[in-house]
């Protein structure tokens, strides 16, 4: 599966690749929950926590433009939690 990853925070370039590795493993590991209803690339739209800048928060959307998904974890890809959306 193909992700396209928009960031709206100022990160590290490498604590993006970390991140966006370790979501890519995980959805594509089968034991995440989230699934998609069109072909095509996902979006996934990450931001860093306000609380705690060492997290991120996100979405994932399927890419009809449909959110299936929200991820929460650690900056440096260490802890990804995905949780699907029903819509």
């Amino acid at each position: 599966m193909k992700f396209t990853f928009r960031w709206s925070s100022n990160i590290a370039d490498s604590k993006k690749a970390s991140t966006e590795e370790a979501i890519r493993e995980g959805q594509e590991s089968g034991d995440s929950p989230i699934s998609f209803c069109h072909d095509g690339p996902a979006v996934v739209v990450l931001e860093l926590s306000k609380a705690f800048p060492s997290r991120f928060d996100g979405t994932m959307a399927c890419s009809c433009g449909k959110t299936r998904g929200i991820l929460q974890g650690k900056c440096n890809g260490s802890s990804v939690t995905f949780e699907a959306v029903n819509a």
